[in-house]
């Protein structure tokens, strides 16, 4: 018997699972008083309780289990006995279990909008700007548009921090005000909303 797959033809798949006739035969032979089929998603689950169903068994027999749902299994009966909570695990890396809403959501920022860093030194005891502030891109808009897009949001960042100058640094709201505007002006320059990240340099 040869055997193709994948690793010799990449456009043919063979499923490794029973096909619906195989699984009538398996069912005649064994003859189970109870079915509790675990295999594929729900739809195929519910496949084989009408094909069990089809071959005279009672539905109170099948039993097809969601993510979840507790099964007791007795000598004499099977049954649904409760319900635990469950939910998806993203494997990030070496991290299991670890990725959150926040990050996903950042994430599929960047894909789709691109990242805009924005660099500013200021003093740590007034606050006060010390150079010039820095923008970079990333997968935002195209280089030649970029660049007069890109000075026109310095000297906007540049501007509002100068406005809001507090007699101690809060870099927290410093933060949230570079976000806001930035946002605002990129939106209302190219109606799209990039992933804004301040980074502030103490000195």
């Amino acid at each position: 018997m040869t055997v193709y797959y994948s690793a010799v033809n990449s456009s043919l798949h063979v499923s490794g699972h029973a096909a619906l006739e195989e699984l009538r035969l398996m069912v005649n032979l064994i003859k189970p008083k109870y079915l509790f089929p675990i295999g594929g998603t729900y739809r195929h689950m519910e496949a084989f309780s009408k094909m069990a169903q089809d071959m005279g068994y009672d539905k109170k027999q099948i039993l097809p289990a969601e993510d979840g749902d507790i099964i007791e299994i007795r000598k004499d009966d099977i049954k649904l006995a409760g319900k635990v909570e469950v939910q998806n695990v993203y494997v990030d890396g070496l991290g299991i279990g670890d990725v959150g809403h926040v990050v996903l959501r950042d994430r599929q920022k960047m894909s789709e909008e691109g990242v805009v860093v924005v660099v500013v030194s200021m003093d740590s005891h007034t606050g006060r700007l010390v150079s010039d502030v820095d923008v970079i891109s990333r997968g935002f808009v195209f280089e030649e548009m970029a660049k007069d897009l890109l000075e026109d949001a310095k000297r906007l960042v540049k501007e509002t921090l100068e406005k809001h100058t507090h007699k101690s640094a809060d870099w927290r709201f410093d933060r949230k005000i570079i976000e806001d505007v930035l946002e605002k002006f990129l939106y209302k320059a190219t109606e799209r909303r990039p992933l804004i990240l301040p980074i502030i340099v103490e000195v």
